[in-house]
């Protein structure tokens, strides 16, 4: 899921089973939705191919995340442009 208002991109702890996660940051919690939070289990940095067969490397929290979710403002600061359009939305 691609989501606007997400300050990281997340994965949960069984996504991406072919990258080890890297240590987590303690001290590092995410809040969600509901208010409620949930801590950082580590870090996973992989390479991931969309259906154009483009390559893009991402970065992802491990937590208990229930789906992955793709951080627009994250994208953006990686340097890539992210458009939502009724003619279809893509990353540039």
């Amino acid at each position: 899921m691609v989501d606007s208002s997400a300050g990281a991109t997340v994965v949960g702890l069984e996504d991406v089973r072919a990258v080890e996660a890297e240590e987590a940051d303690h001290a590092m919690n995410f809040r969600l939705a509901d208010g409620s939070l949930i801590q950082d289990q580590g870090k996973k940095s992989f390479h991931a191919q969309d259906p154009e067969e483009e390559w893009w490397n991402l970065n992802a929290r491990v937590t208990q995340a229930h789906q992955p979710l793709l951080s627009v403002s994250q994208v953006v600061k990686g340097g890539s442009t992210v458009v939502f359009s009724p003619m279809g939305s893509y990353i540039q």
